[in-house]
């Protein structure tokens, strides 16, 4: 992975091959029905089909999904690799709220997304999580109420110490407004910036402006670098 910026809801191959033509190595697929960038399953192993290279990691977006539907995709994976091994490079993300056997029966590394009021210590007490995914707008609406540094002063004080045991990575999921992220790079180390594909990068409803895309890989590369 030469960049540190992960694209977030594909659900094309033009888009995957621009990203890794860009040096892109994290990509997410949203497989929530009720998501803009609902993928469905055949359409991502076709896309895995032509190829899964060692340096790529992916994320398989879920929600308040059924056990049966998740086992079925991480064994339809395996089916489609063209090596076993490969299959230690896909992690499933989960943006609801579920009892910690719910993540672990997987065996699968995990990222959670952070939202108010959900339990974390729940998802704290698994051994696959990986990460969390905090949203922009989500911080932004934080930054208006107590402030960011009051919340992550408070958060590291009750966590900290799980999250740097567990070797937990931070995401931060970027959005249309920006101006709080280079504040917020100095209050939380984030590890990788999602960039979603949504309505600003693209040209029509799921049709992906390359070039606008080109321009945010690398405003956002030279942000963190």
């Amino acid at each position: 992975m030469d960049k540190a910026i992960r694209i977030d809801g594909i659900y094309d191959n033009e888009t995957l091959k621009t990203a890794r033509s860009l040096g892109i190595g994290l990509f997410n697929f949203d497989f929530r029905p009720k998501s803009f960038n609902f993928l469905q399953q055949h359409y991502f192993l076709n896309m895995l089909s032509e190829g899964v290279f060692s340096s790529e990691n992916f994320f398989m977006h879920f929600a308040n999904e059924k056990d049966f539907v998740i086992f079925k995709m991480l064994e339809d994976i395996k089916e489609t690799l063209s090596s076993p091994g490969l299959l230690d490079q896909f992690n499933l993300e989960f943006s609801d709220e579920c009892e910690s056997f719910y993540y672990d029966q997987f065996e699968t590394p995990f990222y959670w997304h952070f939202r108010l009021g959900a339990s974390i210590e729940e998802v704290l007490k698994t051994y696959q999580l990986r990460g969390i995914v905090w949203s922009l707008p989500l911080l932004e609406d934080i930054n208006q109420g107590e402030g960011l540094e009051t919340f992550f002063t408070r958060f590291l004080e009750g966590y900290g110490e799980n999250i740097r045991r567990m070797g937990l990575k931070m995401v931060l999921r970027v959005g249309s407004s920006i101006d709080l992220i280079p504040a917020l790079f100095q209050i939380l180390p984030f590890d990788f910036i999602s960039l979603p594909i949504d309505s600003s990068l693209e040209l029509s409803y799921r049709s992906v402006n390359f070039d606008h895309l080109r321009r945010e890989i690398q405003y956002f590369d030279s942000m963190i670098s």
